[in-house]
């Protein structure tokens, strides 16, 4: 027994001298019931003799080894932690859907103990409410957990947020997969970092309704036709759409997006032919009434509508008839 399961490192170099029944054999016969008596009463035959019973134990699964404890100690805190996540994603996705602003003047700190002139914002004020009206496994979460693991930083709130649209995105694309035949529809604008950004969205039909779904935005560094509608391939191959199933692409009538020679959509046709291309209905309506103000008699019927407009709307009396 204490061959097989005592200390590797038992009688060397320690203050334990060992010999027979652990690393030589025993041949003193002649005082065998002495040395029987004096080994039992050893320490490390008596931790030998404790380790060989577990062994015996975990092979007839009377009971779990330590890897398997281990693990299973690392399952059950991976299902508290989801736990915990459950009622601060829920948060964030009821802030997403009601479109509301999640942070205020201060998002750190206690979340109990903030001051009542202190707006901290929509999301954890939903929370404080969340734990008070009887959501005990986050109140816990929120009272016993150290500030770095509270998850309810703006570092969190804006993963979760990306997962949330990763999650939605790969969602569209599959309806549009399921779907088959789509069209995209991409406009771009300079934002506030002076940066341009193109926003693409999707056309299709999800059963038997036409739907129009925003996929993504795209920064734009070649601002050129050819430049943009290998910036549109490009994407929309990263998204798991099948190239080859685009029929139709729309844009407002910029020249460097609708152009015959070198827009975005003769380049998109020169991979895909069937790829065809409408002008954006919004914009030919305001450009047909910017160019008809020329005219003085359609001026002057549209400014004689808004006033007309006006003259109600700016009085609840008026407003009745």
């Amino acid at each position: 027994m204490c061959v097989l399961f005592s200390n590797e490192t038992l009688g060397k170099g320690s203050s334990v001298k060992v010999g027979a029944f652990v690393n030589k054999p025993f041949i003193k016969w002649k005082n065998a019931l002495e040395y029987f008596i004096t080994h039992s009463n050893a320490d490390y035959h008596k931790l030998s003799t404790l380790r060989a019973e577990e062994f015996v134990k975990i092979i007839e699964n009377k009971t779990v080894d330590v890897a398997t404890q281990v693990n299973s100690s690392r399952k059950a805190q991976v299902i508290e932690n989801r736990l915990k996540l459950i009622s601060i994603i829920k948060t964030i996705i009821f802030c997403g859907r009601q479109e509301l602003a999640m942070r205020g003047h201060d998002d750190s700190g206690p979340i109990f103990n903030c001051e009542k002139d202190n707006n901290n914002g929509n999301f954890r004020s939903l929370l404080r409410f969340r734990a008070l009206s009887g959501d005990l496994t986050l109140k816990n979460h929120l009272m016993n957990s150290s500030g770095k693991s509270v998850y309810i930083s703006p570092i969190i709130q804006n993963e979760i947020i990306q997962i949330c649209g990763s999650l939605i995105q790969k969602e569209i694309v599959f309806k549009v997969n399921q779907a088959k035949f789509f069209a995209i529809l991409a406009d771009e604008a300079c934002d506030i970092s002076r940066i341009e950004q193109m926003s693409l969205c999707v056309r299709y039909i999800d059963n038997g309704c036409i739907r129009e779904d925003f996929l993504k935005f795209v920064p734009i560094y070649d601002a050129s036709g050819k430049g943009m509608a290998y910036t549109i391939i490009r994407e929309i191959g990263k998204l798991g759409l099948k190239i080859e199933n685009l029929i139709g692409q729309g844009y407002d009538g910029a020249s460097a997006m609708s152009g015959l020679y070198n827009g975005v959509q003769k380049y998109i046709r020169d991979e895909i032919p069937h790829a065809l291309y409408v002008h954006c209905a919004a914009h030919s309506l305001n450009l047909a009434t910017g160019k008809s103000c020329t005219i003085p008699e359609i001026r002057n019927c549209i400014g004689s509508a808004s006033t007309i407009i006006n003259f109600f709307r700016k009085s609840p009396m008026r407003s009745k008839f």
